[in-house]
């Protein structure tokens, strides 16, 4: 999130652009970090929900390749990957402002 906030630049101050710089990249932040985790998460929910207790992950990622490939590890990212997005463009916007408003005090 700082590397690509760093990156672009700082718009205006007080202009609407000023606040969507923060929202966007928490956003793109969120969504980055999900991507690579959600097969993990889907791989743990479904050993927690498991009534077998020898089984391993390894295992149950090769018994959902076998059943429906690669792209079930993603089932039902599209609307975790778009409340993650929301949560964490708020939560970085909020904590910038956060940010800037206790460092005018200081």
């Amino acid at each position: 999130r700082n590397a690509l906030e760093r990156a672009l630049p700082d718009p205006s101050p007080g202009t609407a652009a000023a606040h969507w710089k923060h929202f966007v990249c928490g956003a793109v932040a969120g969504v980055c970090v999900q991507i690579p985790m959600y097969p993990l998460d889907t791989l743990k929910k479904r050993m927690q929900a498991s009534e077998h207790h020898e089984l391993t992950m390894l295992g149950e990622a090769r018994m959902l390749l076998r059943k429906g490939g690669f792209v079930r590890l993603y089932n039902g990212f599209g609307i975790k990957v778009a409340f993650v997005a929301l949560n964490s463009a708020i939560f970085n916007s909020v904590y910038v402002q956060c940010r800037r408003l206790l460092h005018m005090h200081q």
